[in-house]
């Protein structure tokens, strides 16, 4: 795996949550994933394509979601419902991807609008490739990114045509 895609999405987190929401941002240690025993509240997949694939993960939790649901743009009158906090949590993964998005283009990688994923246990990737551990504190809970990929080899697309 590539540290320049892995760090896009490290960058992107945090000048969304640090730059744009002022939310302490703090990295811990990158990792490869272990079994979870505790979990986000909310979970998204983003879908990578293109010169490579495999999956994002974004694991958020409520009171950072709870944190753009109560932001005048946002605000609406029952912030804390189930239906509130899940669109707040699109709207930050759409704003990090957006923002990671820019620097992963040139590198020929299309990322798929979030997808939410129910949250029983931990998400399950597509693919075969390592997964990628990234614990992010953010002062309003621990974030959590997933991210597996593999490259996408120049033949591939021919032999995913013919199945």
């Amino acid at each position: 795996m590539k540290a320049e895609i892995i760090n896009s999405f490290i960058l992107a987190a945090h000048r969304v949550l640090d730059k744009k929401l002022n939310v302490a941002f703090e990295v811990g240690k990158v990792r490869l994933k272990e079994p979870e025993t505790q979990f986000p509240d909310i979970n998204y997949r983003v879908d990578l394509s293109g010169g490579i694939r495999g999956s994002v993960m974004f694991g958020l939790p409520f009171k950072l979601t709870d944190l753009l649901s109560a932001l005048p743009a946002h605000n609406t009158k029952n912030n804390n419902t189930a239906s509130n906090r899940t669109k707040s949590g699109v709207r930050i993964v759409s704003l990090i991807t957006g923002t990671a998005k820019k620097e992963l283009e040139s590198k020929d990688i299309i990322l798929s609008p979030p997808q939410i994923i129910p949250n029983m246990g931990s998400p399950k990737f597509p693919d075969a490739a390592p997964v990628i551990t990234i614990p992010i504190n953010t002062g309003k809970g621990n974030m959590i990114i997933d991210i597996s990929y593999e490259e996408h080899r120049q033949d591939q697309g021919i032999i995913d045509e013919c199945l």
